[in-house]
């Protein structure tokens, strides 16, 4: 499924683009980054991803609930299809 591989890989590539914005600007203010200050960029980046995202991945979202309806529509035809076949009460 195409859609669903280009919209989670762009949002594993935004994720990790904020995760490096974010450190990065970390060690402009400060020389170290302690684990408790990586935790702390990495809790920034998903919010900041996650945001980002519902703004600038609208297209693929909607490509990908296009086509999973389309797989629903499909898969629920294919079942009634099969539960009215004659001979099989």
């Amino acid at each position: 499924m195409k859609e669903f591989a280009v919209y989670n890989l762009l949002r594993l590539l935004m994720l990790v683009g904020w995760v490096c914005a974010v450190l990065a600007v970390w060690f402009l203010v400060d020389d170290a980054v302690s684990d408790r200050d990586f935790l702390l960029a990495l809790i920034l980046a998903f919010v900041a991803s996650g945001v980002t995202s519902w703004f600038f991945l609208r297209g693929p979202r909607e490509a990908l609930a296009i086509r999973l309806g389309q797989r629903a529509d499909s898969a629920s035809r294919k079942y009634e299809e099969m539960r009215k076949a004659p001979g099989e009460e």
